[in-house]
């Protein structure tokens, strides 16, 4: 109800806003009143200009910055020093074979040992798999009872109640 109530009121204010707006007059410009047409043989206002006097009158204005003597930096030449460095060779060793090493030819063992081998996928059986229920029952946390669990279990029990409020007029006398 208050949404269609909030509805009505937005519709009314701007049909009032707009009738506002329509029973205004429009306002006069500020300027001098411009003159029609038709009136006053002896215009006396400047003549508009064609699309070739605006074009000239903008290259004119253009010119004088053109045509300005600029003071310029010298232009620094940009010079290449990377052609004119070689490539860089690693150096060779002459007694080095790295053919000869014990890593490379392990490699190389096995690298064709690799394709003989059984894969993970083809060893796997499902049966072989254990599945054993309740295994992590061991890293689990035994569940303590707290203090607010204990002292409601205490209030269901009238005799503990009456016991409990002996003990408080015991401990907390009033005139000790």
């Amino acid at each position: 109800m208050m949404d269609n109530l909030q509805t009505w009121i937005y519709i009314i204010l701007g049909l009032v806003y707009f009738i506002s707006r329509l029973r205004k007059k429009p306002e006069e410009p500020v300027g001098p009143p411009r003159r029609q047409a038709g009136q006053g043989e002896g215009d006396s206002g400047p003549k508009p200009l064609t699309f070739e006097e605006l074009l000239r009158e903008i290259t004119e204005a253009k010119e004088p910055y053109t045509t300005a003597p600029t003071t310029s930096k010298p232009v620094q030449e940009y010079v290449d020093y990377d052609d004119e460095i070689e490539e860089e060779k690693e150096p060779e060793r002459p007694d080095y074979d790295y053919k000869k090493q014990e890593t490379y030819q392990l490699f190389e063992e096995n690298r064709f040992a690799a394709f003989n081998r059984v894969s993970y996928e083809d060893t796997l059986k499902i049966e072989d798999t254990k599945v054993d229920f309740g295994k992590f029952k061991v890293f689990e946390e035994e569940k303590s009872t707290s203090l607010a669990s204990q002292v409601a279990e205490d209030f269901t029990d009238v005799d503990k109640v009456r016991r409990a409020f002996i003990m408080s007029e015991i401990f907390n006398r009033k005139y000790a």
